[in-house]
């Protein structure tokens, strides 16, 4: 199986894993065909709503809300994916059953919403709506690499199933393919780096964060996050004492500034040792093989923060 073939292998699996999860051995087809009328008239109502809660092709969760006998006269869905999403949100209130209806309706165009998923993806918590529509934009960036899932909700079914690998051993070499295929995971990092970038300080502070919450993920890479944290305090302390470097630049600055604070009395929280800290940045910015450990990162990252707090 080549590195790309894990989510057609995911898609192969989806009625099986539907089953496995609620019991229920599922044709989604059957239910876009029962569905396609509506599809033709662009039209949703009480009547559609009804197939989807009673169809034995789709398990409807039991907490989901049941619309159908509350819905109302039909509504006709504009053209604009952006505008059927937005109007059908305006009357059924919950974006997973307005996901739902789209889905077995257009299945060429939308998807169902998932938690599973959107953990998967990395995706940024927004409102429902831009949520969903950003969701929409990543299956089909998705669609266009895998070119044998001809539809989003193809797309969707694949990944659900990925999110679902993890809980079943026999599955570990698809579960494996997919950590190896280099585009999905760019995928997901570049939608957590878009997540940062929504409700991101610039600040070192938020930096300092960053690396406290990367620490059990990745130590080497917080280390260096708290090396740079740890320069820029330095230099801010300094600056507060008006204790310049006397004109050396670089690693050589670094270390004249530490000195110079190390002797200060007060500059320096009790039991915090600068001497400690520069070594612990020294090794997480210059040493390769081996690389900082976890520990010492550990101490780097809580040296730092109580130089913070001061």
């Amino acid at each position: 199986m080549g590195v790309q073939m894990w989510i057609h292998e995911c898609h192969e699996l989806y009625a099986e894993f539907v089953e496995r999860i609620s019991g229920t051995r599922v044709t989604p087809g059957r239910l876009e065909q029962a569905l396609s009328q509506a599809k033709g008239k662009r039209q949703v109502g009480s009547e559609e709503l009804r197939i989807i809660e009673e169809s034995l092709d789709w398990p409807y969760p039991q907490w989901w809300p049941r619309l159908s006998a509350e819905f109302g006269e039909p509504l006709l869905l504009p053209p604009d994916e952006e505008e059927v999403v937005k109007s059908l949100y305006e009357r059924i209130k919950y974006i997973e059953v307005v996901s739902v209806v789209l889905r077995f309706m257009f299945p060429e165009k939308f998807g169902i919403v998932s938690p599973p998923v959107l953990s998967l993806l990395n995706l940024a918590r927004t409102s429902h709506e831009e949520q969903y529509l950003q969701y929409l934009s990543v299956l089909e960036k998705i669609r266009q690499h895998y070119e044998r899932l001809e539809r989003i909700a193809d797309v969707d079914m694949a990944l659900w199933v990925a999110a679902h690998l993890p809980y079943w051993k026999e599955y570990a070499a698809i579960l494996g393919e997919m950590h190896q295929d280099r585009a999905f995971q760019e995928i997901r990092l570049e939608n957590m780096a878009e997540s940062l970038g929504r409700h991101w300080e610039h600040s070192e502070g938020a930096r300092l964060t960053l690396a406290e919450v990367l620490l059990n993920r990745d130590h080497v890479l917080a280390a260096i996050i708290a090396a740079r944290c740890f320069e820029a305090k330095v230099v801010e302390m300094a600056e507060d004492l008006n204790i310049t470097a006397d004109g050396y630049r670089g690693e050589k600055k670094l270390h004249a500034l530490v000195r110079k604070l190390g002797s200060q009395a007060g500059a320096v929280p009790e039991g915090v040792s600068l001497d400690a800290l520069r070594e612990l940045r020294n090794t997480a910015v210059h040493n390769f093989d081996p690389p900082i450990s976890k520990s010492e990162g550990r101490a780097l990252i809580k040296g730092v923060r109580r130089l913070y707090e001061r």
